[in-house]
């Protein structure tokens, strides 16, 4: 009677009760990681004035990137659309200066001091920062946005021929001068000025 009640349990049995021991310890490790992630989240510093961790910086900008140039994998530049032409830079002269300078500089001209933003907008006057992306990649950048960075979408308000225009100006923007870039912005503020005044009048 005594060597019956001592048996070892069936090999299925034990099989059963191990993997129940180790989904037990599955759920409650998920469920600590979720309490770790969820506190870490409330607590997290979402100031503008406080940067990522080294870390977290380097998953989101590898991440941005790697997005950026999946989706604007499939584009092509349209035939005629010559992003090297000054004829056609030149058209984006106003939604450049209204839109983008403020953020992103001009030619001798620093963005705004008040334009305090993380992760900080880069200097389109620097070669390196304009180079580091195709024809297409710039394009896709203008026309979409970037989320939560402060890139502004210019797709559902610009044509296709003014987005292609500012894509040309940024691509040329490195080597433009500044007296070049001043006399630009003065010819589009008095035809605006102009504009306007024979509106007014009717």
């Amino acid at each position: 009677m005594s060597s019956c009640c001592s048996r070892t349990p069936p090999k299925s049995v034990t099989s059963w009760r191990r993997h129940l021991t180790w989904r037990r310890s599955f759920i409650a490790m998920a469920l600590i990681s979720l309490l770790v992630f969820v506190y870490t989240a409330l607590r997290y510093d979402v100031a503008a004035t406080s940067p990522h961790s080294q870390p977290v910086e380097w998953v989101l900008s590898e991440g941005m990137q790697h997005s950026v140039r999946t989706h604007a994998a499939e584009l092509e530049v349209p035939e005629g659309i010559d992003l090297r032409d000054a004829s056609l830079a030149d058209k984006a002269i106003g939604h450049y200066s209204v839109a983008c300078a403020t953020c992103h500089g001009a030619p001798g001209e620093s963005r705004a001091p008040w334009m305090v933003m993380y992760p900080e907008p880069r200097a389109l006057t620097d070669a390196a920062v304009v180079n580091a992306w195709s024809d297409r990649e710039l394009y896709w950048i203008i026309k979409h946005g970037i989320k939560d960075t402060g890139m502004i979408a210019l797709g559902p308000t610009h044509s296709e021929g003014d987005l292609w225009a500012v894509t040309a100006f940024v691509r040329q923007l490195p080597d433009m001068s500044p007296d070049r870039y001043r006399a630009l912005r003065a010819r589009y503020q008095q035809n605006a000025a102009a504009a306007g005044h024979a509106e007014h009048r009717h």
